[in-house]
């Protein structure tokens, strides 16, 4: 009988065994790689998922009590200028919240564990991110705003820093009252507090 010995294809067949065992242990390795790597990635969009919610409400806070109820409002509440672009730009990201994050999620919650659905949690943690920076940008550069229009308030009614910007502009309500023009006289008390008066008169 002609071709191999028995001895060779033995040898053979156990070194194909072996190559299989070792190509499966390559592959087992590959995947406990895989999923760890997936875990932290999942661990770290867990961490900043959490964090990022007291550090947008912290800049809020910090915001509301130097500003007052007029920031919670936004910026149109203070000067038709700004157009309200405080409130476009959280709009805007809360739109991009729901529709690149918790749709996705929702999604991944309520599909077939069996489906093999890839979930890239390094997308959703740069969503994440994306949106607490954003968050916390909008609120601080509103707060610029306000304290930039504050300012100019000031400058404009010539009034002392220690001022008070008054809710609307002194003498408003005569004016519309139909009284005349209207002379107004400021006086600064103790605190930052302004005390004003106002005098009206026929032409």
């Amino acid at each position: 009988m002609s071709g191999l010995e028995v001895v060779g294809l033995v040898a053979g067949i156990v070194s194909a065994f072996s190559a299989m065992a070792s190509f499966l242990a390559a592959r087992n390795e590959k995947k406990a790689e895989n999923a760890r790597r997936k875990r932290e990635e999942m661990e770290k969009l867990q961490t900043a998922i959490i964090l990022a919610p007291p550090q947008i409400q912290s800049e809020y806070d910090y915001d509301f009590a130097r500003i007052g109820s007029k920031f919670a409002a936004g910026d149109c509440e203070y000067s038709e200028i700004f157009l309200a672009i405080g409130r476009n730009q959280l709009a805007c990201i809360l739109i991009d919240l729901q529709q690149n994050m918790i749709q996705i999620l929702q999604g991944l919650l309520l599909s077939n564990s069996s489906s093999g659905r890839v979930v890239d949690y390094a997308y959703l943690f740069n969503v994440s991110e994306r949106s607490r920076l954003d968050s916390i940008s909008a609120l601080a550069q509103q707060y610029q705003r306000f304290i930039a229009a504050a300012s100019i308030a000031r400058t404009t009614l010539g009034l002392p820093s220690s001022a008070n910007i008054p809710d609307y502009f002194p003498g408003a309500l005569a004016l519309q009252r139909g009284k005349g023009p209207v002379a107004v006289n400021w006086k600064c008390l103790p605190r930052g507090r302004t005390m004003l008066s106002w005098e009206t008169s026929t032409p």
